[in-house]
């Protein structure tokens, strides 16, 4: 199994499972704490956390495979090249 076929089953894995959690327990936790303000502010918490942590593992998974795509010799190199003294030149 290759690194984008595992980045696109632990994405799919990962957001299949917590769907099914929030769908299964989500409205019973929320009404559980429906009286303290800052339980509810904290799954509101816990649920953007989740949510950016699935994109950024959507975003690997997508960017392994549009890598992988491009032939090897049109991709970026990750180094970039700055000169090591600044120009001279013009005025200051």
């Amino acid at each position: 199994m290759t690194l984008k076929q595992k980045h696109l089953q632990a994405a799919v894995s990962l957001t299949v499972m917590g769907w099914a959690v929030a769908l299964r327990f989500g409205m019973t936790v929320w009404h559980a704490f429906s009286g303290v303000i800052w339980a509810r502010l904290l799954l509101l918490h816990v649920a953007a956390v989740w949510a950016t942590s699935l994109a950024n593992l959507w975003s690997r998974a997508y960017g392994q495979r549009r890598q992988s795509a491009r032939p090897r010799r049109q991709r970026l190199s990750p180094i970039l090249s700055f000169p090591d003294k600044p120009k001279e030149e013009g005025d200051v």
